[in-house]
C-alpha cells in the first residue's frame, strides 16, 4: 500500500496462478507476482511478475522484456522515471523507463539524486574490476575499488563516493578527488555528510590519528 495515498497493490492466488490487483482491479495472471514498488506521489506502481520461466517487470500495466534476473524497481521522487537492474545471460545492465542502459561484468542498484535528475550506479568493466560509477549514462574515472554507498548533496547537484586502493582511501565528489587517507571511516554510522550543496564532512583516519575533514568545492 502507498503511504499517504489511495493506491493499493497486492497479489491474489487462483488456481495456481497469480494475479496483480492494482485499487481493487485484478490485472493479468502469471505464475507469480511479487515486489510492489510504488512511485512517490502514488499515482504508479510497478512489480515484478514470473512468465515462462523469466522474470518482467510489470509498470502501470505494462509488460518489460523477459530478463534471467531482475533488481528491485525505484522510483525517481518526482515519479517520472523507474529504473531497475537486469541480467540476460552474462549480460549485466540497468533499465531506465523500459530502456536497457549499457551492459557491464556487474552492475550495482540504481539510485535517483534527490531531485530526480541523475540516476546513478556502479559498474565493473570485467569480473576482476575496475569498477567505474555510472552517472547519468556517463562513466567516471576507473578505480580498484568504489565503496557500495553513494552520498547525494541535499538537492541532488553533488555525488560522493569513497574509493579505496591497496595503500589508501578518498572522498571523490563529482569526479574531484579529496585527499587521500588510510581509511575513510563509513561504518558504525560514518559517512560522507554534505552541510550544503558545496560543502561536505567526514571522518577520516591518518597515521594512527582520527580527523574531521572538512571540504569545499565550486567556491
Amino acid at each position: 500500500i502507498a503511504e499517504g495515498v489511495t493506491v493499493t497493490g497486492f497479489g491474489i492466488e487462483n488456481r495456481r496462478i497469480e494475479y496483480p490487483v492494482i485499487d481493487g482491479k485484478q490485472g493479468k495472471g502469471y505464475t507469480r507476482v511479487a515486489e510492489f514498488t510504488f512511485s512517490p506521489d502514488g499515482k504508479r506502481v510497478a512489480h515484478w511478475a514470473v512468465q515462462n520461466g523469466k522474470l518482467l517487470v510489470v509498470a502501470d500495466g505494462r509488460e518489460s522484456a523477459p530478463y534471467d534476473e531482475l533488481g528491485l524497481p525505484v522510483f525517481s521522487s518526482d515519479s517520472k522515471s523507474l529504473a531497475h537492474g537486469a541480467d540476460v545471460g552474462r549480460r549485466k545492465f540497468v533499465v531506465l523507463n523500459g530502456q536497457p542502459q549499457k551492459a557491464y561484468a556487474f552492475v550495482g542498484e540504481p539510485e535517483f539524486s534527490p531531485d530526480g535528475k541523475r540516476l546513478a550506479y556502479l559498474a565493473d568493466l570485467s569480473a576482476d574490476g575496475p569498477t567505474v560509477l555510472v552517472d547519468s549514462g556517463r562513466e567516471g574515472k576507473q578505480y580498484d575499488v568504489i565503496q557500495e554507498q553513494l552520498y547525494f548533496s541535499p538537492a541532488g547537484q553533488r555525488l560522493a563516493m569513497v574509493t579505496s586502493a591497496t595503500d589508501h582511501e578518498m572522498v571523490v565528489v563529482d569526479g574531484v578527488e579529496g585527499n587521500r587517507y588510510d581509511h575513510v571511516i563509513t561504518l558504525g554510522g560514518g559517512k560522507v555528510a554534505f552541510d550544503d550543496e558545496n560543502r561536505w564532512h567526514y571522518l577520516a583516519v591518518k597515521d594512527g590519528e582520527v580527523l574531521l575533514v572538512e571540504e569545499t568545492i565550486g567556491e
